[in-house]
């Protein structure tokens, strides 16, 4: 009853320290309050990203926040100074606030989710810092954010965090188990590490007695195990436990508890809809097969239907003749005969069995993404998948559309880009099957894409990194010709083999003048000239009109390749902030790098690459800058 009335009292002091800050400053410093309560500290540097990040509600009407409230807000009474350029909310206070922006109409249970993102995005890198007091800060933030959005996950990694202290670091003990109870309310359907951490709480505060009635359900013959994982009980608690034997068994019996376990995140608007997590390390076999696997599945049924007739047709022809050649004896004919057709199978046979693996584990090595272990979140609506060098967030709805097979599933954004889920990478066939579940409910049959007209606009991703240094930095929105115009420059060859191209183009033009004069002057013969002209406008065809169109057609597919993005570039690094997310690599892991007069192409493999167009550059000086650290990196353009 006290604890309950000085709950109560403290909670009213909290919203009376509330309404004073609004009184004072208005309501655009309340609503930047409420965003920075969610993070459990604040540095300037957060705070300023939080108000640059959320300036607009749920309707996208303006907040309107100047950016004076950041310093107002950080030296208000609601905030104190805990460390150099730190700061923390009371815990009274933030939880109040959080109260009130779940109930504000305005922002709602939504608003946190798009917190929890920020934040897990913001602290991405930081986690790898070299210094351990921002990595412990930033795995404090994670943890906070995981609460709120898979709190099952949050629960794994503290209680492994909990199992890897030892009992004589105390400080560490009351910092982790403060941080539990402070994340007691969306962790609250996990009573076990809830209960753990405040009898561990109680025991390093001395009060052992009170720290065995805490903990004394969890236990069985003297150990905790939760999630099965175990974590540490003190020697003197563990006396208390085989002293209480009996006690302890009644309770357990009452309880029906003999191990406790924490079930895995579910949807809590969906209640039969669960989150399916996997851990995935790909291959070069991976790519390999996927794309055998698209090749196939991707040829229409008329492609399919002239391959095999055309194959059919030569297999009867070249049966019957070698029958002929067979009955007439004519043995040197029938050898000759097979020389046509082993060439083929043999060059078919190199071109598919031996240079197209080949290739993609060449793209493999040059690729470092494809190498990077990722781990991947599977809801019903969203796709998310986090790795050291990205953080990427799509909608299902927003793809194109997905193919399965045995071994994959191939989820496309476009007819020509896919994502790669092998079977194995799946925790369990039920969460395969139900990833399936997800896909058909909003495509329907495997190899159907959706028809949509358009994605809706979307805000850019928020920044996966607050380190980056970076000496030029603008914002990108390309166009489908920009893509054309990328794929022109990349099908220019090297300067190496352009002299052999003009020898080819040379002969062509002298071929073509000598058969027009052998028409037109002496008569010859005119089957020979329409040959060299058709050949000349298929060349024609393919460069200029099927090229521009497949590109079209491709770029309709999705407007996310229309979205606009930004650019952050220093001297070593590359980080591109799109609408699905943040990618942040070296320079150094790019393969090569063309240029034209209009556009920097930046390639990690041989067959994919960027888009840089100059125009989007603040200024030409900042393309030379650009140019120059591609040149340290990359060295000179292959182009």
């Amino acid at each position: 009853m006290t604890s309950s009335i000085a709950a109560s009292t403290r909670q009213r002091a909290a919203q009376r320290q509330i309404a004073a800050f609004t009184r004072r400053f208005g309501d655009a410093h309340l609503y930047l309050s409420y965003h920075a309560a969610f993070p459990l500290s604040l540095t300037p540097e957060l705070l300023y990203r939080l108000w640059a990040n959320f300036q607009t509600d749920q309707t996208g009407a303006a907040l309107n926040i100047p950016w004076i409230a950041v310093a107002d807000l950080l030296l208000s009474g609601l905030c104190r100074e805990v460390g150099h350029e730190l700061y923390e909310m009371d815990a009274v206070v933030r939880i109040e606030l959080l109260n009130q922006l779940q109930n504000e109409p305005r922002f709602g249970s939504l608003r946190i989710q798009q917190l929890a993102e920020f934040v897990l995005s913001y602290v991405h890198y930081q986690l790898k810092s070299p210094d351990p007091d921002l990595r412990e800060v930033a795995r404090t933030q994670r943890w906070t954010a995981l609460a709120y959005t898979r709190p099952g996950t949050a629960t794994r990694e503290l209680i492994a965090a909990l199992s890897e202290l030892h009992l004589n670091e105390s400080a560490q003990w009351l910092r982790l188990t403060s941080l539990v109870e402070t994340l007691a309310d969306p962790l609250a359907e996990f009573k076990p590490l809830l209960s753990y951490s405040r009898g561990m709480k109680l025991f390093m505060r001395g009060r052992t007695e009170e720290a065995t009635a805490e903990l004394l359900w969890l236990a069985e013959t003297g150990r905790i195990q939760i999630g099965g994982m175990e974590l540490p009980v003190p020697e003197q608690i563990r006396r208390n436990f085989m002293a209480s034997a009996g006690e302890r068994s009644q309770v357990v019996q009452n309880q029906h508890i003999v191990a406790v376990t924490t079930s895995p995140d579910v949807n809590s608007t969906m209640p039969h809809a669960p989150i399916i997590r996997l851990y995935q390390k790909l291959t070069s076999e991976d790519y390999i097969k996927a794309l055998y696997f698209h090749t196939r599945a991707s040829s229409s049924l008329w492609a399919k239907l002239i391959i095999f007739f055309a194959i059919l047709a030569w297999i009867v022809i070249l049966g019957t003749y070698i029958i002929q050649l067979l009955l007439s004896g004519n043995f040197v004919n029938f050898l000759g005969s097979l020389f046509v057709p082993s060439l083929l199978i043999a060059s078919l046979y190199y071109l598919f069995g031996i240079d197209f693996p080949r290739k993609i584990r060449r793209n493999f090595q040059q690729f470092k993404v494809m190498q990077v272990p990722s781990d991947t979140t599977i809801s019903p609506e969203i796709i998310e998948t986090i790795s050291e060098i990205s953080m990427k967030r799509l909608r299902i709805s927003d793809f194109y559309m997905y193919r399965v097979n045995s071994n994959f599933i191939l989820v496309y954004l476009l007819s020509l880009s896919y994502l790669i889920f092998p079977r194995r990478c799946f925790n369990s066939d039920e969460d395969f099957q139900q990833f399936l579940v997800y896909l058909k409910a909003v495509f329907g049959k495997p190899g159907k894409p959706i028809k949509r007209k358009s994605l809706p606009p979307r805000n850019l991703a928020y920044r996966a990194s607050s380190s980056l240094e970076s000496t030029i930095s603008f914002r990108i929105q390309l166009t489908t010709n920009d893509y054309i115009k990328a794929n022109y420059l990349h099908l220019r060859p090297a300067t190496e083999l352009r002299v052999y191209y003009l020898l080819l183009l040379g002969i062509y033009i002298s071929l073509g003048g000598f058969l027009s004069y052998s028409v037109i002057i002496l008569g010859g013969n005119i089957a020979d000239f329409i040959f060299w002209l058709s050949l000349g406008i298929c060349g024609l065809y393919l460069y200029f009109f099927l090229l521009p169109s497949r590109v079209r057609r491709i770029s309709s597919q999705s407007t996310y390749v229309t979205f606009e993005h930004q650019v952050e570039i220093s001297p070593e690094m590359l980080e591109v902030v799109e609408v699905t997310g943040t990618t942040r690599m070296r320079l150094a892991d790019f393969h090569k790098y063309k240029v034209s007069q209009e556009l920097i192409v930046l390639y990690p493999t041989d067959r994919s690459f960027y888009i840089f167009p100059r125009r989007c550059f603040p200024s030409e000086a900042d393309v030379q800058t650009f140019l120059s650290y591609l040149q340290t990196n990359l060295g000179s353009p292959k182009s």
